[in-house]
């Protein structure tokens, strides 16, 4: 098995989602939440002190899941609904990373006023 549902956060039964050690059922897709949580931690951080972010992705791996939205955006670019689910996949999962990015950027010039 091995597979995380990207939703439920369930593999094979059993919610595999945890914050701080504990485990704990929430609501949404497991690309954005994370990158939620990267976001909160980066905008928290004191740029005084060193910081080191480790942000672990289930995308793009199995299985192929991602928002209906943006499955749907890929109608018109793929017949095979896989490919359009492996598509809004990257392109959620390169959402994410743009957003810590850009958290990172505003954090660097904050500091350097």
């Amino acid at each position: 098995m091995g597979e995380v549902d990207y939703f439920t956060k369930e593999r094979g039964g059993l919610v595999d989602w945890q914050r701080n050690g504990k485990f704990l059922k929430e609501e949404g897709y497991h690309t954005k939440l994370i990158g939620d949580e990267a976001v909160k931690l980066i905008n928290q951080h004191d740029p005084s002190k060193p910081f080191f972010l480790y942000f672990a992705s289930l995308a793009v791996h199995s299985p192929l899941q991602a928002p209906k939205e943006e499955i749907e955006a890929y109608a018109g670019v793929f017949d095979d609904g896989e490919k359009r689910a492996y598509a809004a996949m990257v392109t959620s999962l390169d959402k994410q990373i743009g957003r810590m990015i850009e958290a990172l950027e505003k954090k660097e010039c904050a500091r350097t006023r």
